[in-house]
Formats: C-alpha cells, structure tokens, sequence
C-alpha cells in the first residue's frame, strides 16, 4: 500500500495547497502527536503504540504510524462511507482515493461500488 510521510504533507499542506481549515488542523494534530477534536474530526495519539488514530464523525478513518510516517487506511469505514467528506480527510492524509463510475478507487485499485446515495 502507497504511504506518504506525515511531516511532509503537513508542510507540503501548509505551503499553500488548497485544503480545508479543519484538514490542516487534522495535519498539525497528527504532526504535534497530540489528541484532540474539533468539528467533526478527531486525532488521538496513542504514546505505547506511537500511532495517531483519525476519526470522522465518531468513524475511524486510520492511523498515521509515527514510527514509519505511514498511513493505514481503514478500509472497512471507507467502504461504508465513501462520502466525499471522508475521501477529502483521506486525501489531505496523502491517501490516493476517488470514485469513478461509481467505483471506489484506493491507490489505483478499485475497491468497492458505490451505492447512488455517495455520489
């Protein structure tokens, strides 16, 4: 699976790319290894597992694995909401995710059909 290292996306995101104000505080958030909640996302920082796990709306999207700067996505939450609030969040985390004829798409592989509701 296709990681990006999180230190680069927070400053990559801070230089200017166009992301939400909730986005890059879900950035800093994961970069500082802090927990916290704001709006409708969350970060908690887990210190014995060193993983910062992100949830929206009470979901959890994945952990950012601070030892290898990864990414893992979980893709049980992505499936069952395939909103474009989350592929937004999973984009700002570097994740290559899309929908495309009402196909789900993560890192190029396509992952599930979407339902009329998502799109």
């Amino acid at each position: 699976m296709n990681t990006n290292p999180c230190v680069e996306i927070v400053f990559s995101a801070m230089e200017g790319d166009e992301m939400r104000a909730i986005e890059l505080w879900m950035l800093k958030m994961i970069h500082d290894k802090a927990c916290a909640e704001a709006s409708n996302t969350a970060v908690v920082y887990d210190e014995d597992e060193r993983i910062s796990g992100v949830f929206l709306f009470g979901n959890h999207l994945g952990n950012m694995l601070h030892d290898s700067n990864t990414f893992e996505v979980n893709v049980n939450t992505l499936e069952a909401n395939p909103s474009n609030i989350t592929m937004s969040r999973l984009r700002a985390l570097g994740v290559d995710v899309h929908r495309k004829d009402n196909v789900l798409y993560l890192y190029g592989n396509p992952l599930v059909e979407i339902v009329g509701r998502y799109i």
